[in-house]
Formats: C-alpha cells, sequence, structure tokens
C-alpha cells in the first residue's frame, strides 16, 4: 500500500508526540513520533485516541475532534482528552487536528492522514479539515500525525 508523502519543512522543528489509540481487542495501545499510529492489522479499528505533544506550547495550543460511526461528531477537544469512546465496540470514522484560535505567540502547522478497514488512505489533511474514507462507514485504523512549529522557524 503507498501512502502520501508528508510536507516538511527542514527550518521548522516538528514536535514530539506520543498517540495513543484504543483499539478493538487490544486496548489502549501507545506510539511515539510522527510514524503511522495503528494498523496492527485487520478489523483492528481505533474507538479512540488521544495525543499528547511533548512540548508544552503545542500542549496548550492543539485541539482535535473524531467522528464516531453511530454519526456523532465529538467537540473539539484539548490534547490529553480522550477522544472517541472505549469499550464499547464503536469505531471511528474520522478525525480532524488543529490549533486552537487565539493562542498568542505560537503557529503550529498540523497534518495528518487516515489508514482505513477498507483499505483506503486519506490525506494529507491539514489543520482541521475533515479527514476520512472516502467509502462510508469506513473504520480508522491507524493514523498519521506530524505538528510543526512554525514559531520557531527563523
Amino acid at each position: 500500500m503507498a501512502f502520501a508523502a508528508r510536507t516538511e519543512s527542514a527550518s521548522a522543528p516538528e514536535i514530539p508526540l506520543e498517540i495513543v489509540l484504543h483499539i478493538r481487542g487490544r486496548g489502549d495501545v501507545y506510539f511515539f513520533g510522527s510514524g503511522w499510529a495503528g494498523r496492527v492489522g485487520p478489523g483492528s479499528w481505533v474507538e479512540a485516541f488521544t495525543i499528547l505533544p511533548r512540548h508544552e506550547r503545542a500542549a496548550a495550543a492543539i485541539e482535535y475532534k473524531g467522528l464516531s460511526a453511530n454519526g456523532v461528531e465529538t467537540a473539539w477537544l484539548p490534547a490529553g482528552s480522550v477522544c472517541g469512546t472505549t469499550g464499547r465496540n464503536t469505531p471511528l470514522l474520522g478525525f480532524a487536528v488543529r490549533q486552537k484560535a487565539g493562542v498568542a505567540g505560537a503557529r503550529f502547522d498540523c497534518e495528518y492522514s487516515g489508514s482505513f478497514e477498507s483499505g483506503a488512505v486519506s490525506g494529507p489533511a491539514r489543520n482541521g479539515a475533515p479527514c476520512r474514507s472516502v467509502s462510508d462507514n469506513d473504520p480508522l485504523e491507524g493514523l498519521q500525525l506530524c505538528i510543526i512549529d512554525r514559531s520557531a522557524a527563523p
């Protein structure tokens, strides 16, 4: 399966990340860095996720939301919050990540992709745009996220 390449800037630092996915049949699984998180096997969809930027300003500035299979779109949640449900066997069908409005002195770009049960890969999406499969009711099985600190660029 081919994946879209991330857009990267040599002059702007990438924020270190920890992503926790609650995966069907496995529970909470921890992933570090901006590589793919999830994709542990067919039918191992993501029920919930938590994004933990390992950078104080990014942790205060980033928010995200998800779309569940029962049609519920979550509110925008701050970094460190659980997005989705656990133990209810309800997959997420999509997600989005962005910088909160009105965060002074910081400028973060968020770029992300999703891998879905059908084999479809969506993205990269950026800065709050929805990331979901082109197929209806296609559970999210993995995600990739890169947060770039543009305020630190020369």
